[in-house]
């Protein structure tokens, strides 16, 4: 089996509230389980370090960019 390189794209990362972002956590878990290679787009909503924009947690890349209103 050839190791894919995949990028997911959500606004919420990590999971925070469940649902869709939880969705988006667990398969790209399972998916670095299995050896692909996993990045995240996501943005600084509910995040604390606004000035981290590119990161890894184990090996998954995560690439944040700042929100246009505060509100989100």
């Amino acid at each position: 089996m050839s190791i894919m390189k995949i990028l997911h794209i959500y606004h919420i990362y990590p999971a925070l509230f469940g649902g869709a972002s939880r969705v988006v956590y667990e398969v790209t878990k399972e998916l670095t389980k299995r050896g692909h290679k996993v990045s995240i787009l996501t943005t600084d909503a509910y995040f604390d370090d606004k000035n981290e924009q590119e990161y890894k947690n184990g090996n998954i890349t995560i690439f944040r960019f700042s929100t246009l209103f505060s509100w989100f």
